[in-house]
């Protein structure tokens, strides 16, 4: 079984994600038999005005520091969210991506 709770008691934008298995599958659906078999949080980091959330940013600017990161901040084309919701995706990703299969087929340089 799977929650997901706001922590009221604690820093403003801070949710806790439950993990329990049912002890020897006497209850399955985890109402009163379970193990917690972990967890982990999320914290939003930028309000809707992309402004910082504290202490939630600071600590992940720390964190990142040095790091390579990619962020996926959503599809410049609002055509390819409309195929996707269409389930068009081949579509979409065509859209989205260009031509990958042309590009993928060429020949590369060799080494040897």
């Amino acid at each position: 079984k799977y929650t997901f709770d706001y922590d009221a008691e604690g820093p403003a934008g801070h949710w806790v994600r439950g993990i329990y298995q049912p002890i020897l599958g006497l209850d399955p659906e985890c109402k009163r038999l379970c193990l917690e078999a972990g967890g982990y949080d999320f914290v939003r980091i930028l309000d809707g005005e992309g402004k910082p959330v504290e202490p939630w940013y600071s600590q992940y600017m720390a964190y990142i520091e040095g790091a390579n990161l990619a962020m996926w901040s959503g599809y410049s084309d609002p055509r390819v969210l409309e195929l996707y919701e269409q389930e068009k995706l081949a579509e979409g990703a065509k859209l989205a991506w260009g031509d990958q299969e042309k590009k993928s087929t060429q020949p590369s340089a060799s080494l040897g």
